[in-house]
């Protein structure tokens, strides 16, 4: 029991009760080069409506003022513990490495450049109280790319909430295809710790959470709560990069197949731990098929759409 609590007369059954009410949560925040967008996302970890944080910085050999700005608000918040690295990490290893660092029983990772509201974590924690064997809690998504204007919600927001808010009470595959189909928001909710103690980390090229969330999806269901909102913020130009560096290193039909092949391993090996058993080349085929379809499909609006506009 901490000095503090043995000053204020407390016991070590109240403080037990205390840590069991209010769990400890902890938010990892990797981070290269974020200084411009910095403060407004660690702004929206540490005003929190819940405090109970334990916030942990991973600086990946950041050459901006990432480091100052980290410096300083470690000093004013001693919840926050601020790494810099010596070697530059991928971003997965980065991911990985302030997970390694927590204690919580349950994790979030923030990103440099996302924002969420004040009762965010608050609010999330009611979905484990009610679904406590779940994977990970998330909440209504806004992608945006103007600070000004974060509440300029897309289609892309819409389709989220009308996919996976029903994707509790559905079949082993069709949960796996339906998150095949979704490209942001789960991952930073807010996740059970202890079902990534055994992840393999995967450090692929392209979408390297993508095989974290179906491993996650195989130990628990992924539980939308309404009453808060995530805003992420969307790099279109730098999405749009990433495609083409990927087109130019290896044929993008082989990045496919080698990218559902580990999302099918990811699943199979999760499924093992739990002693399901699954046919790994069922996965792939299922898994490689749909985003082949799902290719083939905005090809086909945006043949329709320019047909339109002739």
């Amino acid at each position: 029991m901490a000095v503090e609590d043995m000053l204020n007369g407390k016991t070590e059954q109240t403080v037990q009760k205390e840590n069991n009410e209010k769990p400890l949560v902890s938010v990892g925040i990797p981070v290269r080069d974020g200084a411009k967008s910095l403060r407004a996302a660690l702004d929206s970890v540490i005003y929190q409506t819940y405090q109970n944080l334990e916030i942990i910085i991973s600086d990946n050999c950041s050459s901006d003022e990432t480091k100052e700005i980290c410096l300083e608000y470690a000093e004013q918040d001693n919840r926050i513990t601020y790494i810099r690295q010596e070697e530059l990490l991928s971003a997965i290893e980065n991911f990985r490495f302030v997970y390694d660092k927590s204690h919580g029983k349950y994790f979030m990772w923030a990103a440099h450049d996302d924002i969420r509201d004040d009762n965010y974590i608050e609010t999330l924690l009611k979905g484990f109280g009610t679904n406590p064997l779940a994977s990970i809690v998330f909440s209504d998504y806004v992608r945006f790319n103007d600070y000004s204007n974060l509440h300029n919600t897309d289609a892309i927001a819409e389709e989220y909430l009308k996919n996976y808010s029903q994707l509790k009470d559905v079949s082993f595959l069709k949960k796996h295809l339906k998150q095949q189909n979704m490209l942001f928001g789960h991952i930073y909710g807010l996740i059970n710790s202890n079902y990534l103690y055994n992840y393999p980390w995967f450090d692929i090229e392209s979408g390297p959470d993508v095989p974290l969330t179906h491993w996650l999806l195989c130990y628990g269901d992924f539980i939308y709560v309404s009453g808060t909102t995530f805003y992420y913020y969307h790099h279109p130009s730098k999405y749009a990069k990433s495609i083409k560096a990927s087109q130019k290193k290896i044929d993008y039909f082989l990045m496919k197949i080698y990218h559902a092949w580990i999302c099918a391993f990811s699943i199979k090996k999760a499924e093992s731990n739990n002693t399901r058993y699954r046919n790994i080349f069922l996965i792939f085929i299922v898994i490689y098929s749909n985003l082949n379809i799902n290719i083939f499909k905005k090809y086909i609006k945006k043949f329709f759409k320019h047909e339109k506009l002739t």
